[in-house]
């Protein structure tokens, strides 16, 4: 198992994993994976532009990402969104502790003040995983999404540089 950051040769794995994790319909906002030239073009300007973007291995295999961008321009651009998944078969084995707290240190070279996150209110998982990581609730959206069945909330959580 190890952690490091992203490079171009990796996009197409990288996207193969958020492929997988989007077709379990649970954990990502996302109910159809992106179009890849699209996704390509997303990913190569994060790493022109220095902004984090590690994956995680086994073997020489990629099965999980992190990646953190800018909010917005210029007032938010302090701000880090932070996104991340692991596909399943590779889960609960430290992949998502070992993305995140690298993933968090890099942000904080990169200039980032605050990271923020969203996550389902029905992921006790990775809700534990941001907390012992630092991250604060701050805030419940109700019925942001809507399946098959019904409607789920989502937790937005922040995490402060010291």
């Amino acid at each position: 198992m190890s952690t490091r950051p992203a490079q171009r040769q990796d996009i197409t794995a990288i996207y193969r994993a958020l492929s997988s994790v989007i077709a379990e319909q649970h954990y990502l906002m996302s109910a159809h994976k992106p179009d890849l030239p699209h996704f390509s073009r997303f990913l190569e300007a994060n790493l022109e532009r220095g902004y984090p973007v590690l994956v995680a291995e086994e073997g020489r295999h990629v099965v999980g990402w992190c990646d953190v961008y800018p909010r917005g321009p210029d007032v938010q651009r302090h701000v880090g969104r932070l996104g991340m998944g692991v596909v399943a078969h590779f889960r609960g084995r430290g992949h998502g502790k070992q993305l995140l707290t690298e993933a968090i240190a890099a942000s904080w070279r990169a200039g980032f003040t605050r990271l923020e996150l969203e996550v389902f209110a029905d992921n006790p998982v990775a809700i534990a995983l941001y907390e012992r990581a630092g991250f604060q609730r701050e805030g419940l959206h109700r019925r942001v999404r809507k399946d098959s069945k019904g409607y789920r909330d989502m937790i937005s959580m922040a995490l402060l540089a010291l």
